[in-house]
């Protein structure tokens, strides 16, 4: 989790994780979600990487998860990047960052739409 300061009211953050990701289990489903202030993004959506695995084995792979969050205030805003279960499946075996540099890029951007 990192802290990040918003300075204006009516602007979006912009966000960007590149690294390795890997999810191992039969049939299991892992999900890398960003959260700001603990809660996801709902303006306009979530912001998140899915993970499927219908056989077993360990394959890394780099992904990036990006997206943009509208209506969030002007504060200093803590960031978050997690690792969670997808909806109706069951929970792999998640790892996150692996021989191969890692990258978190936030941004405050001019907001056009979703306010």
């Amino acid at each position: 989790m990192v802290n990040f300061v918003k300075r204006q009211q009516h602007t979006a953050l912009k966000v960007s994780w590149t690294g390795d990701l890997r999810s191992m289990k039969r049939n299991a489903c892992n999900r890398w979600y960003f959260t700001f202030q603990g809660q996801e993004c709902t303006n306009p959506r979530t912001i998140e990487g899915r993970l499927h695995r219908l056989i077993d084995g360990n394959v890394h792979g780099v992904h990036t998860v990006q997206g943009v969050c509208y209506g969030i205030p002007r504060a200093t805003i803590s960031v978050g990047f997690n690792v969670g279960k997808c909806p109706g499946h069951i929970l792999g075996d998640a790892f996150t960052g692996w021989a191969y540099p890692t990258t978190l890029i936030i941004e405050e951007i001019h907001a056009t739409k979703g306010n």
